[in-house]
């Protein structure tokens, strides 16, 4: 496996990526009245999406995988707020539109 960006390209992906994990954030705030049940999870969470979505893309440069792994690591993050499975999903949908929304621009 070898990397599909160097340079500074990888560079501004990975911050790019960051922006993306505080969109993430930003949804669970809208669909999530109350903050995360463990603030320890959640930070660990969103770190874990940050390498797992970077990782996925960066290594395996698949677009399956990579969507795959973005919606289940999405899905995980919202699994640190109280709500039902119906408010999981909507966030989590949301989310990913929202993301590609801001792509496309």
């Amino acid at each position: 496996m070898t990397l599909t960006l160097h340079g500074a390209t990888l560079v501004i992906y990975l911050v790019a990526n960051v922006f993306r994990m505080y969109i993430v954030y930003c949804t669970m705030q809208i669909f999530f009245d109350r903050p995360p049940i463990r603030r320890g999870w959640a930070i660990v969470s969103y770190l874990l999406y940050w390498v797992g979505v970077s990782a996925a893309y960066l290594l395996a440069n698949e677009l399956l995988l990579t969507f795959a792994v973005n919606i289940s690591l999405t899905l995980l993050i919202t699994a640190n707020y109280r709500g039902s499975w119906q408010r999981r999903i909507a966030a989590v949908v949301f989310s990913y539109v929202l993301a590609l929304l801001c792509e496309t621009i």
